[in-house]
């Protein structure tokens, strides 16, 4: 029923636009005889030209992962006119990120300290998922401070200390 439910969902943005997020996940690779992913993009083929005036489909990924995707079908990329590639955050941008997200959810931290730890540990890692990757940051200092607050009755539960950066 892949097909069937493709369409569906395509009926459904008419007028309007679809996302189509993580779209390289679509296809399974060389060997997708068997794959419900190949039927939903011969489905997404076939209704992009049957109604190219009245929906707007938009399919974001991991640029590689991407460009495989596109290469996968040429009747897919000749219909897709248009790409944008959206470069990663800067180490300063994911700062300002990380900082407005525990400014937000009401965390105090050592501005400086939090910088010089977004900077080392960006440098180590290869995860570029960017806003994602620094929201996961922020994740792991807050669940360091519960376990030091947990154990330390009494302390102030907005604070990420250094003791929680190392």
């Amino acid at each position: 029923e892949t097909a069937l439910k493709t369409r569906e969902v395509l009926e459904s943005a008419l007028g309007g636009v679809l996302f189509i997020d993580e779209a390289y996940t679509l296809w399974a690779g060389e060997d997708n005889s068997k794959d419900f992913g190949i039927e939903a993009i011969n489905e997404i083929l076939k209704f992009m030209e049957d109604h190219r005036q009245d929906i707007v489909l938009i399919f974001a990924g991991y640029t590689h992962s991407m460009e495989r995707f596109l290469e996968s079908n040429e009747g897919l990329k000749s219909r897709i006119p248009n790409t944008f590639i959206f470069e990663d955050y800067t180490e300063e941008e994911l700062v300002r990120i990380g900082l407005g997200d525990l400014h937000d959810l009401k965390y105090e931290i050592d501005e400086r300290a939090y910088a010089a730890l977004v900077h080392k540990k960006n440098a180590e890692s290869n995860d570029k998922s960017n806003g994602r990757w620094v929201r996961n940051l922020n994740e792991k200092l807050i669940r360091k401070m519960a376990v030091r607050a947990s154990q330390n009755p009494g302390v102030n539960l907005a604070l990420i200390t250094k003791e929680d950066m190392d």
